[in-house]
């Protein structure tokens, strides 16, 4: 299978807004009005549960079109088939603040469609994810797998066997199986 990986742009909206649409939440639709929005939301400004999909379409319709987006989109055949988020961490108010001179980059969230799960794919789009962090000169990459997540839709931040084939170690455990690990690119 020949995956292809694009950061998302401009030019890629309609296919972002294609696979949120339609086989990223094929059978999680009660997760698909999030439009990869929740890290960008702050609690302290308005609660998550009251905001509607319309709006988080909304938001990612702006953060794509002026290239504030980092996510990536894995294509086969022309079709957008998975997604990979990524941001710096200091953008993204639902994760813990950090007091730190380090550029630290986070990963997020990674959506494969049903069919194509478990064939590699997320790996790929992790790489791709590193390779695009390193050019952009962060120095810290954060990822937040949850090592008791059981049903497919909660393992949506990506395994800990991945990570540490990818090169990142435990910083730090967190209640309910939730680790923050990390790779250093410098």
């Amino acid at each position: 299978m020949k995956i292809r990986i694009q950061r998302v742009g401009p030019q890629e909206l309609q296919h972002f807004l294609d696979f949120f649409g339609g086989a990223a939440f094929e059978d999680n639709p009660e997760w698909s009005s999030c439009y990869c929005q929740f890290y960008f939301s702050d609690p302290k400004l308005k609660d998550w549960e009251k905001t509607s999909g319309e709006e988080n379409r909304s938001l990612a319709i702006k953060q794509i079109q002026t290239n504030q987006n980092s996510g990536h989109l894995a294509y086969l055949d022309g079709k957008a088939i998975a997604w990979c988020n990524m941001a710096a961490k200091k953008d993204c108010p639902r994760l813990d603040a950090e007091n730190s001179n380090l550029k630290i980059a986070s990963i997020f969230c990674f959506l494969v469609a049903k069919e194509f799960r478990n064939q590699g794919i997320a790996r790929q789009l992790l790489q791709a994810a590193c390779e695009y962090l390193m050019n952009e000169k962060f120095e810290i990459i954060e990822a937040y797998p949850n090592t008791q997540a059981v049903r497919i839709f909660d393992k949506y931040h990506g395994s800990l066997k991945m990570y540490e084939e990818a090169g990142f170690t435990v910083f730090k455990e967190k209640p309910e199986g939730r680790l923050i690990v990390r790779k250093k690119l410098t």
